[in-house]
């Protein structure tokens, strides 16, 4: 049986946002026109924390096109 160190071992450089962005890449086509109160549902529902959840929010605002 892994120790909980072990398993923080094998995790140690994933970076959260990144791995919540790709989920929400893999989800929708385009996150950037899902709503918002949706896109916070679905990473809640995987297990993110807030802080997590808005700062990847913050960063699919970022990089929305300009029209």
């Amino acid at each position: 049986m892994e120790t909980i160190q072990s398993i923080m071992n094998q995790y140690e450089g994933i970076n959260e946002i990144d791995a919540a962005l790709n989920l929400l890449r893999k989800r929708y086509l385009n996150p950037q026109t899902v709503d918002h109160a949706k896109i916070v549902r679905y990473l809640l529902s995987k297990g993110f924390s807030y802080s997590v959840i808005h700062q990847a929010t913050q960063s699919i605002s970022a990089s929305a096109p300009d029209f």
